[in-house]
């Protein structure tokens, strides 16, 4: 999740910014891989949703699986 946050979302969220555009982001693996079992899960995938027209207030402190569980949000 960092690497892909730090070399493709953060600079297009970077450059929208830039030239003051509204956008959505949505972030989301294909599949969860927990690192202990080393394949495919059905567990759920942590994802991220984001509106530049939105204001947000989250206590949330970063993007991740575990945070991601803790927020009870599933889509089924």
């Amino acid at each position: 999740i960092e690497l892909i946050d730090e070399k493709i979302v953060g600079p297009i969220i970077q450059a929208m910014q830039e030239h003051n555009l509204d956008y959505k982001v949505m972030v989301l693996p294909d599949h969860a891989t927990p690192i202990c079992k080393r394949t495919h899960t059905s567990d759920p995938v942590p994802f991220l949703f984001y509106s530049s027209a939105r204001e947000y207030e989250s206590d949330i402190p970063c993007f991740d699986e575990e945070n991601a569980k803790e927020t009870g949000v599933f889509v089924a």
